[in-house]
């Protein structure tokens, strides 16, 4: 028998099964042997493929639960800042309230003094408390003195602008315009910055009445 052939064909059936072509020459045996390569060649596609099938599953569980997982993240987050923000508002809103309460009582305090005192509270005066409380001049000194430190107190709560408060810019412009001669003659007693917004004050006050 002739195995030249044979060998030549079996030869070209392993090149052609292994470039997973089916165009085998040769019989039945180059027939056979193309048939083993093609089904080799179809099983590890069919195993790449199974393969890949088998991983998909296991990426996007991975990828939902990075999902869920920044998710949870920033709502926790939200919660935080949101929380933190929220605690130092009302602790902002809880202090305001007790300074305003803090004046609210100081202030009720000097209205019960200018009650017993009602000289004290008259322009005229206080404009000229020196001849006009010559009688009393320590009594009217350390009244007065409070009243600059009520109104220093307010000053310094409303942060150096009490006069754009509505509630306390009319009480605070009333009292140290009214007891200013003293402030005048006493201004070591106190901040300079409380003392140069009163004085600006009283001057803006004087140079709109001769406007007027």
């Amino acid at each position: 028998m002739d195995t030249t052939g044979a060998d030549h064909t079996g030869e070209s059936c392993a090149r052609t099964g292994e470039a997973g072509a089916c165009a085998c020459e040769g019989g039945v045996e180059a027939s056979a042997c193309c048939e083993a390569s093609v089904c080799a060649g179809e099983g590890e596609v069919a195993g790449e493929a199974a393969r890949n099938q088998g991983a998909r599953p296991q990426e996007v569980r991975i990828t939902v639960d990075s999902l869920l997982s920044v998710d949870a993240a920033n709502q926790f987050v939200s919660i935080l800042f949101g929380g933190g923000f929220v605690s130092l508002f009302w602790n902002w809103r809880n202090d305001r309230l007790a300074q305003y309460r803090y004046l609210d009582e100081v202030y009720s305090a000097l209205l019960a003094e200018y009650r017993a005192r009602p000289s004290f509270g008259d322009r005229q005066k206080t404009q000229t408390y020196q001849t006009a409380f010559a009688k009393q001049p320590l009594r009217y000194h350390y009244f007065a003195m409070s009243v600059m430190n009520t109104m220093e107190t307010i000053f310094d709560v409303l942060h150096s602008k009490p006069l754009k408060h509505p509630q306390w810019g009319h009480i605070f412009s009333h009292h140290v315009t009214l007891h200013w001669a003293w402030l005048d003659a006493n201004q070591d007693a106190f901040e300079p910055e409380f003392v140069a917004y009163v004085r600006s004050m009283n001057l803006a006050a004087r140079t709109r009445q001769r406007a007027a």
